[in-house]
């Protein structure tokens, strides 16, 4: 664990209690600066090569870019999937849990993901980085279409269009892969928990929507769980911090001032 300090923005829950919230912090601004450091080059070439070729990208390009993006979104996958387990272990030690979780049939393509395990996760971040590169494709043919631009300026403000665009999709992705990491992690446990809440703990500034969602409890797999998953619903898209913690039952989700009393 890290040895930064940290305060809960509300009181936690007893689940909320076994996260190690520094760890996540500093796991999700990392990742989100490494990982866009780690893509940027193969995105600004994305700009060279529409500048060269009048606005035309190809395929290979784009896939190299997404490449780079799926290599750098395991090492968050992993951390999910690893602490959701820690965490869970934690908070079931000397209690005896026998209720099995059944995922709807209704869940959708993301329940399908997370119940393969890590395999499946890995599935999604290969398609996700795939559509998050063609984005920022996108955005640089777009900012290619700007009237008035000799080949200087249009060099620069296709470049600065693509990192952009490179930035804005890093951010969501990484908060994705860590959720759906976690969701992974739970789901492989013999016995897995039955309930998850929102919790909004490393936001300070939350946006109202976040803040209203916190708390908020859904059954692990289901539809409602997948909607309510982090950064769905925040203002701010993908630089939402939100996470989902888990557990078994009601008491899991009381506040530990409660629970004392």
């Amino acid at each position: 664990m890290s040895t930064t300090t940290w305060e809960p923005r509300v009181a936690l829950s007893a689940a909320e209690a076994q996260v190690d919230f520094v760890s996540h912090n500093e796991h999700i601004v990392q990742r989100r600066a490494s990982l866009e450091a780690y893509a940027l080059t193969a995105a600004r070439r994305l700009a060279l090569v529409a500048e060269d070729i009048d606005g035309y990208i190809p395929p290979v390009m784009i896939e190299r870019l997404a490449k780079r993006l799926e290599q750098g979104l395991v090492q968050t996958m992993n951390f999910g999937y690893r602490e959701a387990r820690r965490e869970i272990a934690e908070l079931r030690e000397g209690r005896t849990v026998s209720a099995a979780v059944r995922v709807p049939r209704d869940a959708g393509e993301y329940a399908e993901y997370a119940l393969e395990g890590r395999e499946g996760v890995r599935r999604l971040i290969r398609r996700r980085s795939r559509e998050a590169s063609l984005l920022v494709a996108a955005a640089v043919v777009e900012a290619g279409l700007t009237p008035g631009l000799d080949a200087d300026e249009r060099l620069v403000v296709l470049q600065k269009a693509a990192t952009r665009a490179l930035h804005n999709n890093v951010l969501e992705l990484v908060g994705e892969t860590l959720n759906m990491g976690r969701t992974a992690g739970a789901l492989s446990l013999g016995v897995p928990p039955e309930f998850a809440l929102r919790s909004e703990q490393l936001d300070k500034t939350t946006c109202d929507p976040c803040s209203r969602l916190h708390g908020e409890i859904a059954v692990v797999g289901s539809p409602e769980y997948f909607a309510l998953l982090p950064p769905s619903g925040c203002l701010g898209g993908g630089r939402c911090r939100g996470i989902v913690v888990f557990g078994d039952g009601p008491v899991d989700f009381r506040q530990l001032d409660d629970i004392a009393a």
